[in-house]
């Protein structure tokens, strides 16, 4: 997952596919993609809507919370 971030120095990235991919296998990289990459638009060939954005904005901070303890 980590890989992700190198996608994040990317800023005009809009789509992007994992599919089949084994980041994919991964329980959240849907939420971890999202939150590392905010102008993406479009995963797995799934629009990221405004409700995904809160979605992941949510996981973010639960995440970041779990690290902290």
């Amino acid at each position: 997952l980590h890989d992700i971030l190198k996608l994040s120095q990317l800023p005009k990235l809009t789509k992007l596919t994992l599919h089949g991919n084994p980041v994919a296998e991964h329980k959240d990289y849907k939420m971890w993609v999202g939150s590392h990459l905010p102008n993406l638009r479009n995963l797995d060939f799934s629009t990221i809507t405004k409700i995904d954005r809160d979605n992941i904005n949510v996981w973010l901070k639960r995440h970041a919370q779990s690290v902290k303890r």
